[in-house]
């Protein structure tokens, strides 16, 4: 039983590792990205970041994670809906910390 998932909204993206099919990661509206262990129906990792997001995917050797951010997102207090700007972030799964802006669509 898992004990521990994305609470805030919905999940939006998932996928499994490519050489450990052990692994897989996700990522949502809570803005975090974690990694899962199916054998051990639990959560490895989290990483929270400043924006919800909409996709996620390993790179073929599994060292990295490309993350697609921003959509819509509504706020109670103002009854609109607000939107984020557009961006892919890569992430170094090794050093989660390290984040690369990949694409921002501002630029």
């Amino acid at each position: 039983m898992l004990h521990e998932g994305h609470h805030n909204n919905e999940t939006w993206g998932l996928d499994m590792h490519p050489t450990d099919k052990d692994i897989y990661a996700t990522c949502g509206d809570d803005q975090t990205i974690r990694i899962w262990s199916v054998g051990l129906n639990r959560m490895l990792r989290k990483l929270k970041t400043d924006t919800q997001m909409r996709s996620i995917a390993w790179s073929n050797d599994g060292k990295q994670l490309l993350v697609g951010c921003g959509g819509e997102l509504a706020t109670s207090e103002a009854r609109r809906t607000r939107y984020k700007n557009v961006n892919l972030i890569l992430i170094n799964t090794s050093n989660p910390h390290l984040k690369t802006p990949f694409f921002n669509a501002q630029t």
